[in-house]
């Protein structure tokens, strides 16, 4: 939800008519999609969906969420099991974009083919797909994989890459999910206003410590 957050912050302060927008297509979700906790604060608590449906309602989505690029330390590729997976999150990301800008999209796109013919219902969930995986791609074991000659299936983006537990952090993937140690909490959904006055101050303090690059 913090890369949510910093998005709806930027928003509101450089476009706040984008981000209406963007709420009120979140709000057509009928609910079957929606969370019952996806209410007032609905752009940054949606963040989340994406995480809950993909090995329920949509597991055809589970693998979306990153992208493999391999890094071979001192094992040779044909050692390893990697194979390039063709539907990964930068697919997603471009195609969700597609079907929101009103394009054709992708016929192989098969989760959102049940609400293709209802425009604003399937805005509204490609939408929380998309939120959800440019949080993810902000996650850089999210776009790696590291193959050793003891682990040739690969570390699944330092899911196996085990370190000391800190306050439930457990492994490298872990580790960056937690901002490097600065924010290692999982909120309660829905947010309480003090929990979301504590993530806008945090998404201040990041901005703030990590200004945007001009370049692009």
């Amino acid at each position: 939800m913090i890369v949510a957050r910093v998005a709806y912050d930027i928003l509101q302060n450089e476009d706040a008519q984008v981000l209406n927008q963007a709420i009120s297509v979140l709000a057509q979700e009928p609910d079957l999609y929606t969370k019952e906790s996806d209410t007032d604060h609905r752009f940054v608590e949606c963040a989340t969906w994406a995480d809950a449906v993909k090995h329920s309602s949509f597991p055809t989505t589970a693998g979306w969420h990153f992208v493999d690029i391999p890094f071979f330390d001192g094992v040779d590729p044909s050692q390893t099991t990697y194979a390039p997976e063709p539907k990964n999150v930068t697919w997603a990301m471009e195609t969700i974009t597609d079907f929101l800008e009103g394009n054709s999209g992708n016929p192989q796109l098969e989760s959102f083919e049940d609400s293709a013919n209802i425009p604003s219902i399937g805005a509204s969930k490609d939408l929380r797909f998309l939120i959800h995986f440019v949080g993810d791609v902000h996650q850089p074991l999210h776009a790696e994989t590291r193959y050793t000659q003891d682990e040739t299936r690969g570390d699944r983006g330092g899911n196996y890459f085990r370190v000391s537990n800190k306050d439930g952090v457990h492994n490298l993937h872990s580790v960056w999910d937690s901002v490097i140690y600065e924010w290692d909490q999982d909120m309660s959904e829905p947010l309480s206003s003090s929990n979301w006055s504590k993530m806008g101050d945090f998404s201040q303090h990041l901005q703030k410590t990590y200004p945007e690059s001009e370049q692009d």
